[in-house]
């Protein structure tokens, strides 16, 4: 169990590393925290500074989900106790991965809202699923024209999705907890869709 709670560290400290706020330091000389929206994500990435920028921030967030459940959860597998089998040892480091793009490390607990590395570790563990994430939420953002409704709406949807496919408690249960942090973190975007001044693409 030392070796699994290894695993979950090194994927919380990836997960910590924001792709704006690397890129905004380095290219930029700018907390993107501190103009736009405040959010450290490729949204707003992408209103800020154009598609390179954005489409880079996306990449790097997905790419670190990826990395988590694909290549550090399953390093010394044969180590793991019978108990603990490699599927749950993804969930854990992917979930792991998501806690640290929300509350990094690296950049006092205030990252992203956590929709790219989930895209990352559901599509690392579920092709299918990933997919269907992707379809999703290009298809509701283009009926409401707000990204924040198709971010949060998304996850919840792919728990049905992952009825139909038979994926089992532990894959419900999973996709759950991400969806509720998703919505968690868009708290603000809901005070604003309310009033009327959420921003619209």
């Amino acid at each position: 169990m030392i070796e699994l709670g290894i695993k979950i560290s090194v994927s919380y400290l990836l997960g910590s590393i924001n792709g704006s706020m690397l890129l905004g330091n380095l290219l930029k000389k700018t907390d993107i925290r501190s103009v736009g929206s405040g959010n450290a994500g490729a949204t707003n990435a992408y209103r800020l500074f154009g598609p390179f920028y954005g489409f880079s921030v996306f990449f790097i967030d997905i790419a670190k989900g990826v990395v988590a459940v694909l290549l550090i959860a399953p390093v010394f597998t044969s180590e793991l106790p019978m108990d603990v089998p490699i599927i749950q040892a993804q969930y854990l480091c992917g979930l792991a991965a998501l806690i640290g793009h929300i509350f990094p490390i690296w950049y006092n607990y205030r990252g992203g809202k956590g929709v790219a590395t989930a895209v990352g570790i559901v599509a690392a563990i579920h092709p299918i699923l990933g997919a269907a994430a992707i379809v999703l939420w290009t298809i509701i953002l283009l009926i409401t024209r707000y990204v924040c409704i198709a971010s949060t709406l998304t996850p919840f949807l792919l728990i049905m999705a992952s009825f139909y496919l038979r994926g089992g408690p532990p894959l419900y249960g999973w996709l759950l907890v991400i969806s509720f942090l998703i919505l968690f973190m868009h708290r603000a975007n809901f005070k604003r869709l309310h009033k009327g001044i959420e921003s619209k693409i």
